[in-house]
């Protein structure tokens, strides 16, 4: 995502409307997020968040089976 992706307009305008609204964001190669504080800033900073919580993925092992 860059800060001239559509998904970086729509959250602009949103951000506009409001200053308090909550967004998830979820990535697809969540390991690119954790490789170094840069990517993670830029990413920050293109879905205009100030705080950031890291949840790491369930793999399979994770389930439950009954």
């Amino acid at each position: 995502m860059t800060e001239y992706s559509t998904e970086s307009l729509i959250l602009r305008q949103y951000r506009q409307a409001s200053k308090t609204g909550f967004i998830k964001a979820f990535s697809e190669d969540p390991h690119e997020l954790t490789s170094g504080f840069g990517r993670l800033e830029k990413t920050m900073r293109a879905l205009f968040l100030t705080r950031v919580h890291l949840w790491p993925r369930c793999v399979p092992l994770c389930v439950v089976r009954e």
